[in-house]
């Protein structure tokens, strides 16, 4: 047998043994898991959220915009999963969220430290903060959080260390995810959007 085929064989070898390790026996998390409260979900729907939903293999999922005074609008973006391994939920979610937006056809201006959202039972969730631009030139405050449940904020920061990578890699962990990202249109200053933000967080997560 040739001495490549070999490497290959024993690559494939190693991987599946990995994987059989990762999930064996593995009892999915029971630790506290947030909703979004009377958010209308869907499995399908027209482009290009129901394209979202497909490539990430969602369970469910909503997309949202809500009108404000003087010409904000914050869209929302919401999957759920029920039960998902963190290898996988790494390479959909684990991604700063401004590639996500290029692909879509925005422009990123500047990516700044996390913002930490405290909910009101204590608990801390991490977004990931970009600032973009539109097709128009318009500025666009996004912010990303993807959480998995018994893990908490999966940092998105971190998923070009290889190192990090490779540890996480070894995780054997099953639970429930979400992924929540919020633009904020019509509004210059940072901080306004992000307090915009944490008030409709406020009233929206629900924790069981």
């Amino acid at each position: 047998m040739k001495p490549a085929l070999l490497i290959i064989l024993a690559i494939a070898a190693l991987e599946g043994g990995v994987q059989a390790w990762r999930n064996h026996g593995l009892e999915p998390s029971q630790a506290p898991l947030f909703s979004w409260r009377d958010a209308k979900l869907v499995t399908s729907a027209p482009p290009p959220f129901g394209r979202a939903l497909e490539i990430y293999r969602a369970d469910r999922g909503m997309e949202r915009f809500d009108r404000l005074a003087g010409g904000v609008t914050l869209q929302w973006l919401y999957l759920e999963w029920d039960d998902i391994e963190t290898g996988p939920f790494a390479a959909l979610a684990g991604h700063e969220s401004e590639i996500c937006n290029v692909t879509a056809g925005f422009t990123v201006i500047e990516s700044r430290v996390p913002r930490t959202y405290v909910t009101p039972g204590g608990e801390q969730l991490e977004f990931h903060y970009a600032r973009l631009k539109d097709a128009s030139g318009a500025t666009v405050h996004a912010y990303k959080l993807p959480w998995i449940q018994g893990v908490g904020a999966w940092h998105v920061d971190s998923s070009r260390d290889r190192s990090l990578r490779l540890q996480r890699s070894f995780i054997r962990h099953r639970g429930a995810a979400r992924v929540v990202q919020a633009g904020v249109f019509g509004v210059n200053d940072e901080s306004a959007a992000w307090e915009m933000v944490k008030k409709h967080l406020d009233s929206s997560l629900n924790w069981r």
